[in-house]
């Protein structure tokens, strides 16, 4: 008798599926929780955060606002507009999982992330994204010195105009130097 139940174990074992397949907005909405956090976003704005406050101070010079402590005022709207930021960006990307991946994709997404190598790629996500946007503008800078010749020669060649004619010049001369 012990033989009947055991093949009875073993036929169900290999005849039930062995994994369980989720709900695929399950899957999305697991996902863009794990990969759109507040944390991605702290890190973006760690990087872009002088941009964006001279393009703020700017915005407001330009209609008669100064403000006494630029990086301050930036730090509060940053902070005030993080969870909501998250919030909303995870709402998008689980639209954009769901209409790009099929169920069986997202499933497999998941999973990775909720594997070891997953959550260790998730922890480091935002120090990668902070390494990633330094070396990117090391290498757009660089990249920029070596075009430059190569720009002013193709804004001479199509004939591309600067409505102040001597800024044209200053522009061609800064892209040589």
């Amino acid at each position: 008798m012990t033989h009947k139940y055991l093949l009875l174990a073993a036929f169900t074992a290999f005849s039930a599926p062995t994994v369980v397949l989720s709900d695929a907005t399950e899957d999305a909405t697991r996902i863009a929780e794990v990969t759109v956090t507040d944390e991605l976003f702290q890190a973006a704005f760690r990087v872009q955060g002088p941009i964006i406050a001279n393009a703020m101070e700017n915005q407001l010079r330009n209609i008669g606002i100064q403000i006494s402590d630029p990086e301050a005022f930036t730090k509060i709207v940053i902070e005030e507009m993080l969870a909501e930021i998250t919030l909303d960006m995870q709402k998008a990307m689980v639209d954009y999982y769901l209409t790009n991946f099929s169920s069986d994709d997202l499933t497999g997404i998941r999973s990775f992330y909720e594997s070891s190598p997953g959550r260790a790629l998730l922890k480091k996500t935002p120090e990668l994204m902070e390494f990633s946007a330094k070396q990117g503008a090391i290498a757009g800078q660089k990249a920029a010195r070596a075009a430059g010749d190569r720009i002013a020669d193709r804004i001479e060649r199509e004939r591309i105009q600067i409505t102040e004619p001597s800024m044209l010049q200053k522009l061609l001369r800064a892209l040589r130097n």
